[in-house]
């Protein structure tokens, strides 16, 4: 809203359209507790005054408090679960392996790859998307190089050797 001199003026809306000016709300600058009540609630559950100080939880309740959340939120029975499928940032799709040693997900068009050739793909050989499409995890839409520079060399248009390429996914119908 704007005053007679086209200036905006603070305030709040009432029922009648307009706003009305200097409106301050009736909880502000009040608290649920008082200064002196969280002073005493500080005191009264720190250190030595807290109910847990010093003690111990025993064996049998530690084992209870563990089996107690043991499946409740993993994988399969997160609500946020999406069959082991994340997406990383730079747009590729990574899937959940249980076999892998080093780390939780891989890549899933170099999983694709390695279970057509049926091996695992070293780290200088790249996988490359044909149509551009780095969702789009298709065989047909695969190839595999030996190392980046021809995979480079084929995005460019250039001739690539038949011998540098592991896997072509053009042939796949």
């Amino acid at each position: 809203m704007r005053d007679k001199k086209g200036r905006y003026v603070k305030g709040y809306k009432v029922e009648s359209g307009g706003f009305k000016k200097g409106y301050t709300p009736w909880n502000k600058g009040k608290h649920i507790w008082s200064k002196a009540d969280l002073k005493k609630r500080s005191i009264m559950f720190s250190g030595k005054n807290h109910p847990m100080y010093g003690k111990k939880h025993s064996l049998v309740s530690i084992k209870k408090m563990s089996k107690s959340h043991i499946g409740i939120q993993s994988l399969e029975k997160h609500p946020n679960w999406k069959n082991g499928l994340v997406k990383t940032t730079q747009g590729y799709i990574e899937q959940r392996v249980f076999d892998c040693k080093t780390r939780n997900y891989k890549l899933q068009h170099r999983l694709i790859v390695e279970k057509i050739i049926k091996r695992k793909l070293n780290k200088k050989e790249s996988v490359h998307h044909i149509n551009k499409i780095k969702t789009d995890n298709r065989p047909q839409n695969l190839m595999a190089f030996t190392k980046e520079i021809f995979h480079k060399q084929f995005e460019k248009g250039l001739f690539v050797s038949v011998k540098e390429i592991i896997f072509d996914g053009r042939n796949i119908h």
